[in-house]
């Protein structure tokens, strides 16, 4: 989404992260964008509550991955108290993450894997007073989505084969390990790859990792059907 330049001049933007070298980095790549000035940064929440205030700025880039959720507690702060707005510029990305950042009244969420440009798209529309979460996190949300959908799709015996297949078995070791016939493997191999809508064993491996394949494994064990 391009925000034009004239609803969003001299946007001036506020940085809190614990990194002196991210904080230091965004800094030197919006010494080239005529709208937005950054005005402070710090890598203290204490020195943030106590040096941001509005009007002096408009928008706050934080990372939330702070330990004991503090990133999201201070999210609330500034929106509240503060009356600034604030986007996430996170190492943590998880979709509950990013949701309770959201709930906290934050208005952009950009992980730190994507390039500054992103984050430039997230504070301008910060502040216009609209939210934007990054395409990679949304995709990501609705990758893990349709796993999730067909994992519950998978019978018992599917599941605890996709959750060896992950693991890196071949057909003989899974027919050996479960003692049944490698055809009865292979047919459920096919059936898992057709319902879970992927093409190769790389495929099914990343679509698993994004979920811990082997939660619904154990209610399998030992109740094998066709």
């Amino acid at each position: 989404m391009v925000i034009p330049l004239q609803h969003t001049r001299n946007i001036k933007v506020f940085v809190v992260d614990d990194q002196p070298v991210v904080r230091w980095g965004i800094r030197d790549f919006f010494e080239a964008d005529e709208s937005i000035h950054v005005c402070g940064e710090t890598g203290s929440i204490e020195d943030a509550l106590n040096q941001i205030e509005a009007p002096a700025v408009d928008v706050v880039t934080l990372e939330t991955a702070l330990p004991m959720d503090r990133g999201i507690a201070i999210t609330e702060v500034l929106v509240r108290e503060k009356s600034v707005q604030v986007v996430a510029f996170s190492s943590r990305e998880d979709w509950n993450h990013v949701t309770a950042f959201i709930k906290a009244g934050g208005k952009g969420f950009v992980p730190k894997r994507c390039p500054l440009d992103d984050l430039a798209t997230a504070i301008k529309s910060a502040a216009s007073g609209r939210e934007w979460i990054s395409p990679i996190v949304c995709r990501s949300h609705q990758a893990t989505q349709q796993f999730k959908d067909g994992e519950a799709a998978l019978s018992k015996t599917e599941l605890e084969v996709a959750d060896l297949v992950v693991r890196g078995l071949t057909s003989n070791q899974i027919a050996d390990q479960l003692r049944v016939s490698r055809e009865m493997v292979e047919t459920h191999r096919h059936r898992i790859f057709k319902k879970l809508g992927v093409q190769s064993h790389a495929d099914l491996i990343d679509r698993a990792t994004e979920q811990d394949l082997s939660r619904g494994v154990e209610r399998s064990r030992g109740e094998w059907s066709m």
